[in-house]
């Protein structure tokens, strides 16, 4: 699949794939899940979209989900159905229920996100969630989340904690790491540890360099490489991320990474006119991929080397055909499986200047 893409976007007959690396658990690992509500026969259902469609088929046991997960959502759709709580509906724009999201952890403990159409909390929502907990004492943090508005977007922009913890924490390489309800943090646990030390040997060598993690998130492969570099800085555009990563490094005291809250195009450049020494970059985008300015960056920069983390094939493949302009060339490709179950594939790439 990954040849073929870059065949034909990046224009490379001849690159050699590494085969993919498996993931050791295919089922039960996403460490994030989100399900939409809906009613079916009279009864409060959640579930996942039909194909090209907002229509809501009920999961039981979401195989893909932990089992953490699976039990907390099956408690609270029977504590919905008992106290007969509206379901938002789209057209209309009526009804209060409208996602939950569970984040577990790797210590078989979670988050609840409920996200509701509402501008503020009642006290039957919060006695519900209460219940919950109650029921499952292995959810160490619960959320509202209010969204009101009329969008596909499902956490809304105010996330009100009413138990426990403000964040969930996850061990990666011996760092326990925050996550809040927004922050993005890999979904495959076990296989987020093999590809970040992938990515991180692909380096030539990382001795008392001054890093750029780029899309940082919470800053995990960031702070992994602040172990041997001697500046990494982690630039990040959602605000809850940076300081969730913020937490993270001073609980686990790590002083030379710097997080900075902003676009990733514009922080480089702010770094860059403040004088500050950038010896090579990670990059590990969303699904659209690098912003063409960013190669123009690099390449005005002289770097040497970047590595390229990848959840969307077809934009990698784009982007290093961009940076082949610019006189760089993939020097190595991995491929790792993310996401057992589905079509979708992570990669990894070496970018070298010629």
């Amino acid at each position: 699949m990954i040849e073929e893409v870059m065949k034909k976007i990046a224009g490379l007959s001849d690159i050699q794939v590494n085969d993919v690396l498996a993931s050791e658990d295919i089922y039960n690992y996403r460490n994030k899940i989100i399900e939409p509500f809906s009613v079916y026969a009279n009864k409060i259902i959640t579930g996942f979209f039909k194909r090209k469609s907002h229509e809501v088929f009920e999961v039981d046991e979401n195989i893909l989900n932990s089992k953490l997960g699976n039990k907390i959502i099956k408690e609270l759709k029977e504590i919905l159905n008992k106290n007969k709580i509206s379901v938002y509906d789209e057209n209309t724009h009526k009804g209060i229920l409208r996602n939950i999201m569970i984040r577990p952890n790797s210590n078989n403990e979670a988050m609840v996100v409920l996200i509701i159409n509402s501008n503020k909390i009642t006290e039957n929502i919060k006695k519900i969630l209460f219940k919950l907990r109650e029921n499952i004492k292995e959810i160490k943090s619960i959320y509202i989340s209010l969204n009101s508005k009329k969008t596909n977007t499902v956490i809304g922009e105010k996330n009100i904690l009413i138990y426990g913890e403000k964040s969930i924490k996850e061990n990666i390489n011996g760092i326990e790491f925050h996550i809040s309800p927004t922050s993005f943090f890999q979904i495959n646990v076990k296989q987020a540890k093999r590809l970040y030390d992938i990515a991180i040997s692909f380096f030539d060598n990382i001795d008392n360099k001054y890093i750029v993690d780029a899309y940082s998130g919470t800053g995990t492969i960031g702070m992994i490489i602040a172990k041997k570099a001697k500046k990494v800085y982690a630039i990040e555009i959602v605000k809850s991320a940076s300081e969730d990563g913020e937490k993270t490094a001073k609980e686990n005291g790590i002083e030379n990474i710097e997080f900075i809250n902003g676009a990733v195009e514009k922080e480089i450049i702010k770094l860059i006119n403040n004088n500050k020494r950038i010896d090579t970059i990670i990059f590990d985008p969303p699904r659209k991929g690098l912003e063409a300015s960013i190669i123009v960056t690099v390449a005005k920069l002289n770097l040497k080397e970047v590595v390229y983390i990848s959840c969307n094939p077809s934009t990698f493949a784009r982007d290093v055909k961009l940076f082949a302009e610019k006189g760089y060339t993939l020097k190595k490709l991995q491929a790792v499986d993310m996401f057992p179950q589905t079509s979708h594939i992570e990669c990894v790439g070496l970018i070298v200047k010629e």
